[in-house]
């Protein structure tokens, strides 16, 4: 979602496209008049989101944003390059015996705490400007999170509602749109435009 999957610009959603500019963060960017890096890839799972927060480079003054992913997904860690995604979406033999044979809801929920506190100690290894919010709520997720999500970034009054995406299975623009207005309402532009 942080990617911006099915938008105009990323209707396809394949590893290695650039990311939507209009996707929430870039909308951000442009707000607050920041340049941004959009590290999402498409499909990402928590453990993914781990491995590019640890190749990422951050400096002390950027504004670091993690939208966490849906408990289920896993990848496989391939090489220094190379993920492997695990996804129930995903129609290949050695997903479906993951899913069938590996993946649990308790092994999930036991790994997402990990994950976590691991990519937080490495981000704040680099600057403390971080903001975590999650793409579906968990209930254990072991910090502070952004009281905002996709559901939450409502219509004002007089508004058209939230959309979905060109290929009906993500956030559209209105609602990519919302979220950066919610976020950047919460925090304070001011704040995030230091």
């Amino acid at each position: 979602m942080t990617f911006g999957q099915g938008l105009p610009d990323a209707l396809a959603g394949k590893k290695g496209d650039p990311p939507s500019r209009y996707a929430w963060p870039s909308l951000i960017a442009r707000t607050i008049k920041r340049p941004v890096k959009n590290f999402a890839v498409p499909g990402a799972s928590n453990l993914e989101i781990l491995w590019q927060i640890s190749h990422a480079e951050i400096h002390p003054t950027d504004h670091v944003f993690v939208m966490w992913s849906f408990l289920e997904r896993s990848c496989i860690l391939v090489n220094e390059e190379t993920t492997r995604q695990l996804g129930p979406w995903i129609k290949r033999e050695y997903n479906e015996h993951y899913y069938r044979y590996c993946q649990t809801d308790f092994h999930d929920r036991f790994m997402y705490p990990i994950l976590t506190r691991e990519a937080d100690r490495l981000l704040r290894l680099k600057t403390d400007r971080i903001y975590y919010l999650e793409a579906h709520p968990s209930e254990c997720f072991p910090f502070d999170l952004l009281p905002i999500r996709y559901e939450t970034a409502q219509p004002k009054p007089g508004e058209v509602p939230n959309d979905i995406s060109q290929d009906r299975s993500h956030p559209g623009i209105i609602s990519h749109e919302r979220l950066a207005r919610a976020i950047i309402e919460y925090i304070g532009k001011d704040v995030l435009s230091r």
